[in-house]
């Protein structure tokens, strides 16, 4: 019997409800700026009927429609795992962001240490200039220092991922949810090391929002700094489509898939005939909902394995792919 997609599963514990909640915080908050914490317990539910038992149709997940590097991948995928162990149900989430006040904008100009006034610029867009410049929308805080980058060494990646986050909590920018940190890149030459922290929940996010992301130069000196985040909060817990489902789907071609073959002479754009083998099905999260409106984090099935080259190129890559696990007016159904 095909589950209908939006159903959710409700839950009879009400801690349940307050999971991920209480100590979510917007991008600025910290131990003394309460005035920008985000409460994700008055977080709305999506509007026509969160509390009921049916909930209003989700917008559809966002997708790449093709891979990182355009290949036209033309391959022949089977399935080595027992789909009846893939997962039936899972929590869907809320976004939302609380624009920050002029006196909000003041308050981090002098934390980072920046001495200038601040200029309004209409629909709670704010700029501060001086040592440094920093700029706040209700989707964006960025910093840029006026520090030019020395060629002494940088620090390690560990070290460069502590500066980072000691900074953040110094000027109030680390939310309460911040994830462990990762190096997305590390360019010696000209002395920058790019480091990435994402919520710790939900796990794994696809997209590059919520993100937190800081420059760090020679001596552990932030460069630069961009926070796209928001609070986060549990609304529903959903059943899914059926995994046969979303199967079906890659088989027909309709996946969004992810390979990358370590062939030097493999031009972006080439044609690659494969062979692909699905070992393992997994949950992560991508974002759904337009910018400026209702925002979720909403589950999708990975399928994940193998594929080996036949023509196009050489060797054998990772292969995942991607397909919505909640169906909405937008997503094929199998």
């Amino acid at each position: 019997m095909r589950i209908h997609p939006t159903t959710p599963i409700r839950l009879t514990l009400a801690l349940v409800a307050t999971l991920l909640l209480g100590s979510l915080a917007a991008p600025f908050a910290g131990q003394d700026r309460t005035a920008l914490a985000q409460d994700a317990s008055e977080t709305p539910a999506p509007s026509g009927g969160g509390q009921t038992e049916i909930t209003a149709q989700l917008p559809p997940a966002d997708l790449p429609t093709g891979n990182e590097r355009q290949l036209d991948l033309q391959l022949e995928g089977s399935l080595d795992t027992d789909l009846d162990d893939a997962p039936t149900e899972a929590d869907v989430y809320s976004l939302t962001v609380d624009p920050a006040s002029r006196d909000d904008v003041a308050e981090l100009a002098e934390a980072i240490g920046i001495d200038g006034d601040v200029e309004e610029r209409g629909n709670d867009t704010f700029v501060v200039s001086g040592e440094g410049e920093l700029f706040v929308a209700p989707d964006l805080i960025q910093y840029q220092s006026s520090e030019v980058p020395t060629l002494a060494d940088l620090p390690s990646d560990e070290d460069a991922i502590a500066f980072a986050r000691d900074w953040l909590r110094s000027v109030g920018l680390a939310p309460a949810d911040l994830g462990e940190g990762s190096i997305t890149s590390r360019t010696e030459a000209v002395g920058r090391i790019s480091v990435a922290f994402a919520p710790t929940q939900p796990e794994p996010i696809l997209t590059a929002y919520p993100n937190i992301s800081v420059t760090i130069g020679p001596d552990g000196v932030v460069l630069e700094a961009s926070s796209r985040w928001a609070a986060i909060a549990v609304i529903e817990r959903y059943l899914l489509r059926p995994a046969e489902d979303a199967w079906r789907e890659v088989e027909a071609g309709d996946a969004y898939i992810e390979a990358t073959f370590n062939d030097a002479e493999l031009e972006d754009g080439a044609e690659v005939t494969g062979q692909a083998t699905y070992t393992s099905v997994e949950i992560a999260y991508t974002t759904a909902g337009a910018i400026g409106g209702e925002r979720f984090l909403v589950p999708i099935y990975v399928f994940v394995g193998e594929v080996e080259a036949e023509s196009g190129a050489e060797g054998t890559s990772e292969i995942r792919a991607y397909v919505p696990a909640i169906v909405t007016d937008d997503t094929p159904v199998g």
